[in-house]
């Protein structure tokens, strides 16, 4: 029963692919080359995407005592039908104690995510 704190970020990218798997490939490829992060192919309501999860461990100094923080994201990289357009969606905590329910409500958000067509 402690609070927790998520943030969503979401921005949409152009991309210079002409299907949707070859955009998925080259995330996987771009992913590959870093250490940063681990990844993985989904499968979406939308289609294929690459979900990464990272870490990064920082100090906060109070009192001259340094409180490490774990700062952790999961993030959902989703091309448009295309391809053409990749969005990047991510949940990002520091609470890292509940983790495994930052993931099953990160995951129900990118269950949720689709595209819609521009208007006007």
């Amino acid at each position: 029963m402690r609070p927790i704190m998520v943030t969503l970020t979401g921005i949409a990218m152009p991309s210079d692919h002409h299907r949707k798997s070859e955009a998925v490939a080259d995330l996987l490829e771009l992913h590959r080359a870093s250490a940063d992060s681990t990844f993985e192919e989904i499968r979406l309501p939308v289609g294929p995407a690459v979900v990464t999860v990272t870490e990064e461990e920082n100090a906060l100094v109070v009192d001259e005592e340094p409180i490490h923080v774990l700062t952790r994201q999961l993030t959902a990289w989703v091309p448009d039908p295309d391809g053409t357009t990749i969005a990047v969606v991510s949940v990002m905590t520091n609470s890292f104690q509940d983790w495994e329910h930052v993931c099953t409500l990160a995951l129900d958000i990118f269950d949720s995510f689709g595209w819609e067509p521009l208007s006007g």
